[in-house]
């Protein structure tokens, strides 16, 4: 899996993502769109296992305008607190956004130290 592009955005609960990185409970900032320009999601939608699915079917098939904006949900999570299960088993579906944080604030911790 990819890293996640933080977003510059004021909101540090939203991402850009690959379609294969979208995860339940994540919500659309954006409409989602083909490479053509068909809109297939809108803006507003919560990601579900169905919508996921056909959207990695459509990416395959045809394409999709990347990355997409989601919103993903509010854990807090502080230094330390992340289990090893969460860092070692993403694919877990509850430890999945845990992962996708902890990840985004070791990033933004380093980019810190190093200013």
């Amino acid at each position: 899996m990819t890293d996640h592009i933080p977003c510059v955005d004021d909101d540090p609960n939203i991402r850009h993502v690959e379609v294969h990185e979208l995860l339940n409970g994540d919500v659309l900032i954006d409409d989602v769109l083909s490479v053509a320009g068909t809109l297939l999601c809108t803006k507003g939608q919560e990601v579900t296992t169905s919508i996921r699915t056909s959207l990695m079917n459509y990416a395959r098939n045809v394409g999709i305008r990347k990355p997409i904006r989601v919103r993903v949900p509010s854990i807090t999570i502080y230094p330390g607190q992340v289990s090893d299960q969460a860092v070692s088993s993403p694919r877990s579906p509850k430890n999945r956004h845990a992962h996708r944080i902890a990840k985004t604030s070791e990033t933004l911790l380093k980019q810190k130290a190093r200013s």
